[in-house]
């Protein structure tokens, strides 16, 4: 069953840098969007680092410790 959550987290993982090298970051039409006065791509990009961060503490919690590990 983990095997299959850290597959997940993975797939989240490529998806999510594939969509930031898409129109997710700036949307098509617009040459300088903004949201409450900051450029949008400032707010995707913060967004993106909390999810990333967030996927990295979710894969290092379901990986399983062998007998060497510390």
């Amino acid at each position: 069953m983990k095997i299959k959550k850290i597959w997940w987290t993975d797939a989240i993982f490529i998806i999510m840098t594939l969509a930031s090298f898409t129109c997710v970051l700036i949307p098509a039409g617009e040459l300088n969007p903004k949201l409450a006065g900051i450029p949008y791509s400032v707010w995707v990009g913060l967004v993106y680092c909390i999810l990333y961060v967030l996927l990295a503490y979710i894969a290092s919690n379901l990986q399983e410790e062998g007998p060497d590990d510390h």
